[in-house]
């Protein structure tokens, strides 16, 4: 049997052509490894809404001690207490020399813990690119109903040519509130340097909520959404499943594709997780939406371009621990969203020809994870009994266009039937401290009702954006191995789609995943227009 539009991957591009393509009624199956939660993880949500305890659900969540230490990054986030999000598959396997990176072989794939973080791209960020802002965005209302927007009319719309999203269902909290109205007070002075704030635009919504509420501040975000109100794509493909065209194949490797360049109908084996046991599909259209990762493995392991390596571009990714200047004596508010309630960008000539993005979260529990093992749980009460010093700390999280910052290269070092091993390396471009530094001067010098010591800062090594792409880039030059067409097609290969962050030419500083979402629905609309 020939599938006509088969799909790798469960992530949110993933579903998002799943969705299009079954709006236009066509048949489509959908291959994943698919991990899942454990149900005793997955109760602690459920718990949590019966008895609404913030400190029973933290003394909770971490039981499972064996995750403790089994990851490089101490910033991952596990859902409800759980690793299933990173949990490799035992067929791949990545060795890293100065270089970080993420994966998932979850369903819904990274959306399981991302920020929820969207804003459309800077015209000027992309305007070498082979495609207009207005083709790329002719679709964006097609994504915003897969995924409504937390939105507000603000002083970012004097920044972005692009407006999304609708007003925010929930307050902000107290502590965003007072780091707004600061900027509020400056805004035409930050403005004449190229520094514009407002509102986090955030995936936030009723849309998939157990109980159809919009966000309830509950003050979990970070650990887990129990009401579901944080988008993630395996909400939508629970939806999708009630499409009698829809098909979801779980528990299967997607091992390796054989495709004939003159041929209409190619080939992919997959490996059963569970037995190992190897099973065909035959295609007339595959889309891939593994993520940059796992698309370029699937892409080196089949040998579909003559070259044993796949670069990557990345956004530089940079933390700065902030303090107010000023001393707020109010109570510290546990009932909150804790992600980033505010984004600035800058674009500062003076400094780079591209934007930074900056999220910036008010202090959460999160933060005092390190800290657990050696205080236990009390050290999660004690924002609560010193709301003068908690009330007061920001963590401004900053992104640089892949052009300000260094590389990445994926290379395949064995290629074995059922075992696959690759080394990702980091390319050298520039030293990025000394661009992200600027930044921080600029800041300190306009935004001076906060402290900022440099000593604190984290320049991140490459890859621990987790924002990285552009291996497949489009381009107009349909001959280019390591490309893509317009039309999202590796090239040379009339049958074979890329649908994720592989075919953004750029990384911009601004958040991918929405815009990721946006290419992939113009792929498939413009495909059957």
């Amino acid at each position: 049997m020939v599938f006509d539009n088969l799909i790798i991957g469960s992530g949110p591009t993933g579903l998002t052509v799943a969705h299009q393509l079954l709006q236009k009624g066509k048949i489509v199956h959908l291959i994943d490894v698919g991990n899942t939660i454990e149900d005793s993880n997955k109760d602690l949500g459920n718990e949590f809404l019966k008895d609404r305890d913030f400190y029973k659900f933290l003394r909770t969540l971490d039981k499972n001690k064996k995750i403790q230490g089994a990851y490089n990054n101490p910033n991952l986030k596990y859902p409800f207490g759980s690793d299933f999000v990173f949990r490799n598959n035992n067929y791949e396997k990545i060795i890293t020399n100065k270089a970080d990176y993420i994966s998932s072989n979850a369903l819904g794939g990274l959306s399981n813990i991302w920020a929820t973080m969207v804003s459309p791209f800077k015209d000027e960020d992309i305007s070498d690119w082979p495609i207009s802002m207005n083709r790329f965005y002719k679709y964006l209302s097609d994504v915003e109903d897969i995924m409504p927007i937390s939105s507000s009319r603000d002083n970012l719309d004097n920044f972005y040519n692009i407006k999304i999203g609708e007003e925010h269902g929930y307050k902000i909290s107290n502590a965003g509130k007072v780091f707004y109205n600061k900027c509020e007070e400056k805004k035409n002075l930050l403005n004449d340097k190229g520094i514009y704030f407002g509102r986090a635009k955030s995936a936030i919504s009723s849309k998939y909520s157990i109980n159809g509420k919009g966000c309830q501040s509950y003050g979990l975000c970070h650990f887990g959404c129990p009401n579901n109100n944080m988008f993630n794509s395996k909400y939508l493909l629970e939806d999708l499943l009630s499409n009698k065209n829809f098909h979801y194949h779980t528990g299967l490797f997607a091992e390796k594709i054989f495709q004939d360049k003159n041929s209409n109908t190619g080939k992919i084996e997959c490996r059963n997780v569970k037995n190992n046991e190897i099973c065909s599909f035959y295609f007339n259209k595959i889309f891939l939406s593994l993520g940059p990762i796992g698309t370029a493995m699937l892409i080196l392991r089949s040998s579909l371009i003559e070259q044993d390596h796949v670069r990557f571009k990345e956004s530089q990714r940079f933390y700065i621990p902030t303090l107010l200047k000023s001393i707020s004596l109010k109570r510290y508010q546990v009932n909150k969203n804790t992600l980033s309630e505010i984004s600035i960008t800058i674009l500062n000539e003076l400094i780079s020809n591209f934007s930074a993005h900056l999220q910036v979260y008010s202090f959460s529990e999160i933060m005092l994870r390190p800290l657990k093992d050696f205080l236990g749980n009390l050290i999660y009460r004690t924002p609560y009994f010193l709301p003068f010093i908690f009330n007061n700390i920001y963590i401004i999280l900053g992104y640089l266009h892949s052009k300000d910052s260094n590389q990445m290269k994926l290379k395949i070092t064995k290629n074995k039937r059922g075992e696959y091993e690759y080394m990702l390396s980091e390319i050298y471009i520039k030293d990025t401290k000394e661009i992200v530094e600027q930044f921080i001067d600029l800041l300190k010098k306009e935004m001076n009702f906060i402290y900022i010591n440099k000593k604190f800062i984290n320049n991140g090594i490459t890859g621990s954006s987790y924002h990285y792409g552009g291996s497949f880039p489009m381009s107009l030059d349909e001959k280019i191995q390591c490309g893509s067409s317009i039309n999202g097609n590796l090239n040379q290969y009339k049958n074979i789609f890329i649908t994720d962050q592989s075919v953004l030419p750029d990384m911009p500083g601004s958040p991918t995943t929405f815009n990721a979402m946006v290419n992939a629905s113009r792929i498939i609309n413009e495909m059957h227009e």
